[in-house]
């Protein structure tokens, strides 16, 4: 495809800096270069326009001032919208129809703010490009640090304030040093204490808006910070080594730097012929940057608070299924998909299905996917090359500038492990869930990643040196 064959590779290579040479491979055979047959609908082209077009008019002069307060009132109202739609509703099979619509309707409210971060992520490049004719690497990182609104960044910095309420109790302090497996049983004890009832109302402030998430948070089937607690309370439990508001200072640290980074660039393009015409085109950047690119968490976290409310009925319903015999157990649910879901109600027959798809599951688990696959099976493989790298390094692509010297810690699970302050995380991949564990990361090493994936992102913002694409790094 004349187009695809150039912006694909370059997509993907934010996700992965590997694939698009993984990808030229492929494209050398004769049958990638025939002609595309690939051709736009009408019916895509006519809801691509409206999109395109708000995208460039949020780029071009739209003010975006207050706009994450706007779409936080998004996510709210739709939240608040859906829980009414599942509790008003009578019957199970309803439950589950009001379910599956939820889900199909899930990307018109997405659309309703995608263009304006869109808008924002392509200021954000155009910035780094600009910014890239007079500064350095940690200049041109600044300028994105420490912006306000992201969801996981604000998680963070609420993470760090319980660990200041928690400072106020002598006995709390004392408590979480014998922090335990059983978190709800831990968190019970920790109510009985003296002087814990502050901390307790944040803490559920805090689970009641952001126990959604976990690791591997968008699998419905994994555990989840309501359900088990544990990684962030051992998170609290670091930040009690340091110093109190230790987590302000970093993130006012970074903002500072953003802020002085800022003041460098306009002062270059202030200079010069055309100084009068690309100042104001600077500060429209930084504008939808500030305002725009910190709204790539928000889709996700709508998702995310809408599952919490439908695992709950799927479980209850589970708990039924098992009653009936129509399932070996609870746990069962989870194997089947919502039509599949609908024909038991039914009456239909599906209890083998569950026990097979459980043992796939246990079969996939020791798999490794490759970066590629061919319609033929075939999986090309490509390394890093550096002409001048020592014998035996370990090659990767960097994505968070800095140099740190430290004890490796292989995380596998995030749920169940943690990190000491100053130690490298060193993990396949991460998501939100494994945000916490930035906090206490003096650096990380990903064995997959790239430039805009979840931890090279987390990992700029914190101002943590990152390497990615580092194979078998967990294994090693």
């Amino acid at each position: 495809h004349p187009i695809l064959k150039h912006s694909l590779p370059n997509m993907l290579g934010q996700f992965d800096a590997l694939a698009p040479e993984t990808l030229a491979l492929i494209m050398q055979r004769p049958e990638f270069q025939a002609p595309s047959e690939m051709r736009l609908s009408w019916s895509a082209i006519r809801n691509l326009v409206p999109i395109i077009y708000r995208t460039i008019k949020a780029f071009l002069w739209e003010d975006l001032t207050g706009l994450v307060a706007r779409v936080n009132e998004i996510v709210d109202e739709h939240v608040q919208t859906s829980q009414t739609r599942l509790r008003d509703v009578k019957t199970d099979v309803e439950k589950v129809h009001v379910i599956i619509n939820l889900i199909q309707s899930f990307y018109r409210v997405v659309l309703k703010w995608v263009p304006y971060f869109v808008a924002g992520e392509l200021a954000k490049r155009l910035l780094m490009k600009i910014a890239s004719r007079w500064q350095d690497v940690i200049d041109i990182e600044a300028l994105s640090l420490g912006l306000s609104g992201n969801m996981v960044t604000e998680m963070n910095l609420k993470i760090g304030d319980l660990a200041d309420i928690a400072r106020q109790s002598p006995q709390l302090i004392a408590h979480f040093n014998t922090l335990h497996d059983d978190s709800h049983m831990w968190l019970e004890e920790a109510s009985q204490l003296a002087d814990t009832a502050p901390f307790m109302e944040r803490w559920n402030e805090f689970i009641a808006y952001y126990g959604a998430r976990g690791s591997s948070e968008i699998d419905i089937m994994a555990q989840h910070w309501y359900e088990d607690p544990l990684p962030v309370l051992q998170v609290i439990a670091s930040y009690l080594k340091k110093e109190k508001g230790a987590h302000r200072v970093q993130h006012q640290k970074l903002v500072q730097e953003r802020v002085q980074a800022l003041e460098k660039l306009q002062d270059q393009a202030r200079k010069g012929m055309f100084g009068w015409v690309r100042l104001p085109f600077i500060k429209r950047l930084v504008h939808l940057m500030s305002e725009g690119s910190v709204l790539r968490e928000h889709h996700k976290f709508m998702v995310l608070l809408i599952l919490r409310m439908v695992k709950g009925i799927i479980k209850q319903q589970a708990l039924d299924f098992t009653k009936a015999h129509k399932i070996r157990s609870a746990d069962d649910i989870w194997f089947f998909t919502l039509p599949e879901l609908l024909a038991l109600h039914e009456g239909e027959d599906l209890y083998g299905i569950a026990e097979d798809r459980r043992e796939q599951m246990k079969r996939y688990e020791k798999l490794s996917p490759p970066m590629v696959l061919t319609s033929e099976g075939e999986t090309p493989v490509v390394k890093y090359q550096l002409d001048d790298a020592p014998e035996g390094a370990l090659l990767g692509n960097a994505v968070s500038a800095g140099i740190v010297e430290g004890r490796v810690h292989v995380i596998l699970d995030p749920q169940i492990e943690t990190i000491q302050a100053g130690e490298i995380l060193v993990a396949s991949f991460t998501d939100p869930g494994w945000t916490p564990l930035f906090i206490n990361a003096g650096g990380l090493i990903m064995e997959i990643g790239g430039i805009m994936t979840h931890g090279s992102v987390v990992a700029r913002e914190y101002g943590i040196p990152a390497v990615v694409g580092v194979r078998d790094a967990t294994t090693i």
